[in-house]
């Protein structure tokens, strides 16, 4: 019902997996570079016990706040050293 009603005008795609990839464009940003849902939830338990599997919420939580309080969008890129540099 989700794909009816919204997921379709949000440009979601019903086909090609069968896992959760998570979303990495908010605001008309790409964070793909800083960003991966399965890293974010992973090491978050408290991100993945407020959003579950909403991969939308969990991005927008780490733009709006989780980058200002230091948290570690992906593996590969860590915000706090990165703005120390």
């Amino acid at each position: 019902m989700h794909y009816i009603r919204s997921g379709k005008k949000e440009g979601r795609s019903g086909k090609g997996t069968s896992e959760l990839v998570g979303t990495t464009k908010y605001g008309g940003v790409d964070y793909s570079a800083i960003y991966n849902y399965q890293y974010y939830v992973g090491k978050y338990s408290d991100i993945k016990r407020a959003y579950g599997e909403d991969d939308v919420a969990a991005l927008r939580h780490f733009v709006n706040t989780g980058m200002n309080e230091g948290r570690q969008g992906s593996e590969e890129f860590n915000v706090t050293t990165y703005k120390n540099r």
